[in-house]
């Protein structure tokens, strides 16, 4: 598809504007997506496998903390106060991913990703103009840590593995 000059110019403003954004903001992130998960009847063990993808420098933009209600049965519509301890607070962060650093990606709200530690779910996800990448908003599962594979591997961001966990749990 033949693109006119004022595209191209336009889509290589937005190129140095995320190259910027990410020489100011830029971190490491893994970005996973859920292929399937099993359930051993015995044990109750869950056997899952997902497909990740690594991104050197993902454009990570500080927090925003927002106070979210809770209400239930108790807060009926003759009483209009909420109940003491009725809220909490919840951390949203915005990434942005430039498409270059992982062309064959495709995200949707089924899948999350880890940063420093935390499993970010994502609750928004919009596409950059001109198919630069995707801003994702996503907020911080409390309690919950980076998949615990025992595997360790590094892979390029233009690579895509599957990474199953299988240990067994036999002492030779």
């Amino acid at each position: 598809m033949a693109t006119s000059p004022h595209e191209y110019f336009l889509k290589r403003q937005m190129q140095v504007a995320l190259y910027s954004l990410k020489r100011q903001y830029g971190g490491p992130i893994v970005i996973y997506r859920l292929l399937n998960s099993a359930v051993d009847d015995e044990t109750g063990e869950v056997t899952t496998n997902t497909l990740s993808y690594r991104v050197y420098r993902a454009i990570i933009l500080p927090a925003t903390m927002t106070r979210e209600l809770l209400k239930d049965l108790a807060s009926t519509p003759a009483i209009k106060q909420l109940m003491a301890g009725g809220g909490y607070d919840r951390s949203r962060r915005v990434f942005i991913v430039d498409r270059r650093d992982v062309r064959d990606l495709t995200i949707s709200l089924e899948d999350w990703l880890v940063w420093n530690g935390g499993k970010f779910q994502f609750e928004k996800i919009e596409e950059l103009e001109f198919d630069t990448g995707w801003v994702i908003t996503g907020h911080v599962l409390l309690g919950e840590t980076e998949l615990e594979t025992g595997l360790q591997q590094s892979v390029d961001a233009a690579d895509a593995i599957m990474v199953t966990s299988d240990v067994d749990s036999e002492v030779a």
